[in-house]
């Protein structure tokens, strides 16, 4: 995780002005980024929810008077927590691909939002 989220801090100081949904998107498709970030994905997720369980585990965090009841719910919040986050982060995924494919033709166009544009032609 260490050295893909390093690749991904890098990528967005050098490129922090070109943060957009175009920009992103052609990053996903055209630079070939999409297999690192679904690799990030799985690792931060991964990392952050085995983190918190044991945070809660350590800590006694929603401990009841029966710690292995305890534990057996947490699971099931740890694993409620990380389908959702994976599913999200996957149809997050998803989106900006479908954008980079959408948008191959026109790579390098910047984003101008539609309150910007319509002012430009008024």
């Amino acid at each position: 995780m260490l050295f893909i989220g390093s690749i991904h801090i890098f990528i967005m100081m050098v490129n922090s002005d070109n943060i957009g949904p175009y920009a992103s998107g052609d990053r996903m498709v055209s630079g070939w980024m999409w297999p690192l970030y679904l690799i990030l994905l799985v690792a931060v997720e991964i990392h952050g929810s085995i983190g918190l369980y044991r945070l809660c585990v350590k800590w006694g965090w929603f401990e009841g008077k029966d710690a292995k009841a305890s534990r057996k719910n947490l699971k099931k919040l740890k694993w409620a927590i990380t389908i959702f986050f994976m599913g999200l982060g996957l149809l997050t995924l998803a989106a900006y691909v479908k954008i980079g494919i959408e948008h191959m033709d026109k790579a390098g166009e910047r984003y101008v939002p539609t309150y910007l544009s319509q002012k430009a032609t008024s």
